[in-house]
């Protein structure tokens, strides 16, 4: 072993290892060798000699993790598609795509513990992608934040302003010393929590044969009276209970009990006769609109399934073609028969049945 002598790095210069064998390595070889001499032979091996920079690609994931977390990002569960507009996107080899616009129907933290509760629930748990992986795809993937449900999806608008007024009754009545705080509290946690249950999580338990009668796809759209709409497939039993089911029905039907004996037992002349009477009808009304926005979400999620099947089964040559809101055809229709407008009250199945008279 020697040391290196005045004037070796000068010499060095002329080895072209010097560009690809770093300086730790090279000192194992060259005992004595100081950062500012292999740095400055770097230089004049580089001056006179072209080199060309290895390129080093490094891989941080496992494609396989990444492939169930956009699968899940993009699905009907978390976004949903519009029927208009672009979105402008960048490739990583630098050239730009247009795709449809779609919009994200919850929050990136929201959408990140629904997937990791869906890849528990499928057994792929040591899949799962770490949350700042996570938190970066959905920066980069294209996609608009939900503000507004009209004329997006009017079951899910009726069904959240359903909860909202479920809240403002039980705010009315604890002012109105009709409610103790600790049974206002908790039913205002359970409303809170029910609301939440059906934004994410519900349409994660839906399957298509389940022992749970609420998350059964076969039971919910079947219908025993109609042949053409029964199911034909084996028989099952329901032998479990959802929890959080199970929780949001017995909630509702304690507030309906507590009105409808607030204003059976009230005299006309009591103050809070009228409110109590008006929140009867308003809590029917509510409980109806969330029931109605649990069988859209169970119809959506079949629709997605069967969609997904139709498009899955397409040979060369077909196409599967989606009209929904049919704001374009309108239009058009509207400005056939000539109308200057369409009329701001006209919902989602008239634009559908238009949209069918068009075609």
């Amino acid at each position: 072993m020697r040391r290196l002598k005045i004037g070796e790095a000068r010499r060095l210069s002329s080895l072209l290892f010097v560009n690809v064998i770093g300086l730790r390595d090279l000192q194992n070889y060259i005992p004595g060798l100081s950062s500012r001499k292999y740095h400055n032979a770097k230089l004049r091996a580089r001056s006179s000699v072209p080199i060309v920079e290895p390129v080093i690609r490094r891989c941080r994931y496992e494609p396989i993790r990444i492939h169930y977390f956009v699968a899940f990002i993009t699905s009907a569960i978390v976004s949903t598609g519009l029927p208009y507009g672009e979105r402008d996107v960048t490739t990583s080899d630098g050239s730009k795509l247009s795709i449809p616009n779609t919009i994200r129907l919850h929050s990136n933290a929201e959408i990140i513990r629904m997937y990791k509760k869906h890849m528990e629930d499928i057994g792929k748990k040591h899949l799962i992608i770490s949350d700042s992986v996570a938190y970066g795809i959905l920066k980069k993937c294209s996609a608009t934040r939900r503000h507004a449900l009209l004329c997006v999806d009017y079951f899910l608008a009726d069904g959240a302003d359903a909860f909202e007024d479920i809240d403002d009754i039980l705010d009315t009545l604890q002012g109105c010393a009709l409610l103790d705080a600790d049974m206002a509290k908790l039913w205002t946690y359970n409303v809170a929590q029910s609301r939440l249950y059906l934004k994410t999580d519900f349409r994660l338990h839906l399957k298509m044969e389940s022992k749970v009668i609420d998350h059964c796809y076969v039971h919910s759209l079947s219908d025993a009276s109609d042949s053409n709409f029964k199911c034909q497939g084996k028989d099952h039993s329901h032998t479990l209970r959802c929890p959080r089911c199970v929780i949001m029905n017995s909630c509702f039907n304690e507030i309906t009990s507590l009105v409808n004996s607030l204003n059976k037992d009230m005299e006309k002349s009591h103050p809070y006769k009228k409110t109590v009477s008006e929140m009867v009808v308003r809590m029917k009304h509510n409980i109806e609109a969330i029931t109605e926005m649990k069988k859209h979400l169970v119809r959506a999620g079949y629709t997605d399934l069967e969609r997904t099947r139709i498009i899955a089964n397409l040979n060369d040559g077909e196409a599967f073609v989606t009209m929904d809101f049919c704001q374009k055809f309108l239009a058009m229709s509207v400005s056939l028969s000539g109308h200057n407008r369409i009329h701001p009250s006209l919902g989602r199945e008239e634009q559908s049945q238009s949209a069918q008279s068009l075609v």
